[in-house]
């Protein structure tokens, strides 16, 4: 039986590389437009739900045939160097931490799947997360749905969502449990995520652990 449950976004939280992503959605777009996409552009109308950013250049992240050529092309890039992630120093020992004291772990993203879990495969770590779950499966984060499918019948001031963007904290809002904001990506975002209503901040991921021990601390 775990002492809680703790849920990760993934880009920006524990893996990031900003300005590969910028390029991946840049050469994504232009694939998808038959045109030229800029980084400018990309940048001007970067958004973490995916799809108000994909309405932002007249596209429905919800046809099939979108959905399908991106969790296909995104696993592709996420391959390359040039557009691949790196994890987040500090995350493989939080990660260890965390399942060390018995803590279910679990990733709540608004990217594909399949890239995900090739992402996971290449760090060797799968075994820390119980369930993914990403664009692909439902309504989207800020929506609450995929942590209702994710956690089932556990109580909600058992769960703890770590995330860096507004999407999460907005999404853990509406599930009705905390929320960590994840600043070491950028600590700038700390006044958006804080009107957002996170309640704890954490500018290293060792902090998190401090974080969620103090706080199920109280629950017993």
């Amino acid at each position: 039986m775990f002492k809680g449950h703790i849920v990760f976004d993934f880009d920006g939280t524990l893996f990031g590389n900003t300005p590969g992503i910028i390029r991946g959605w840049r050469l994504v777009l232009s694939e998808l437009l038959g045109r030229d996409v800029t980084l400018e552009e990309v940048v001007a109308k970067s958004c973490p739900d995916p799809v108000r950013f994909m309405q932002a250049f007249g596209l429905d992240a919800d046809k099939e045939e979108i959905k399908m050529y991106l969790s296909e092309r995104w696993p592709e890039l996420y391959s390359s160097p040039e557009f691949g992630e790196e994890i987040f120093e500090g995350i493989p020992k939080l990660l260890e931490e965390l399942e060390r004291r018995e803590y279910g772990q679990y990733i709540w993203s608004a990217g594909y799947k399949k890239a995900i879990t090739q992402t996971l495969k290449r760090y060797d770590l799968s075994k820390y997360f119980i369930d993914v779950k990403s664009v692909e499966d439902g309504l989207s984060k800020p929506h609450p749905q995929q942590l209702y499918d994710m956690l089932g019948d556990v109580p909600k001031n058992r769960v703890i969502v770590i995330g860096d963007s507004y999407t999460d904290i907005n999404g853990a809002q509406n599930y009705g449990c905390p929320s960590i904001a994840a600043l070491w990506n950028n600590k700038e975002k700390y006044k958006q995520l804080a009107q957002c209503g996170a309640q704890y901040f954490a500018h290293h991921p060792a902090e998190c652990l401090d974080i969620v021990e103090s706080y199920f601390a109280t629950l017993r």
